[in-house]
């Protein structure tokens, strides 16, 4: 078994991507884009017209491969460390 799983939920006519890991083995092969494909394929099956996921700001590789799949910057979260 390879370590690659989303986890997707639904909010409104959204569908969440809430986790998304693929093992360093596997990454460059394209399992990431068919495992893309399939979860936005799994929200279009439920009737949701979006999809939205987060990235840490750190995560340029993760960054770039979620724009190159189509998706957008959509909202900033800043945070402070206290």
């Amino acid at each position: 078994m390879s370590e690659i799983w989303a986890l997707i939920r639904a909010s409104s006519a959204t569908g969440v991507v809430t986790d998304f890991v693929v093992a360093e083995s596997h990454r460059g092969t394209g399992v990431a884009s068919e495992l893309m494909r399939q979860a936005e394929d799994f929200c279009q099956s439920l009737g949701l017209s979006t999809v939205k996921l987060s990235v840490l700001h750190a995560k340029s590789v993760a960054r770039g491969f979620y724009e190159k799949s189509g998706y957008l910057p959509y909202e900033a979260v800043y945070r402070k460390v206290l």
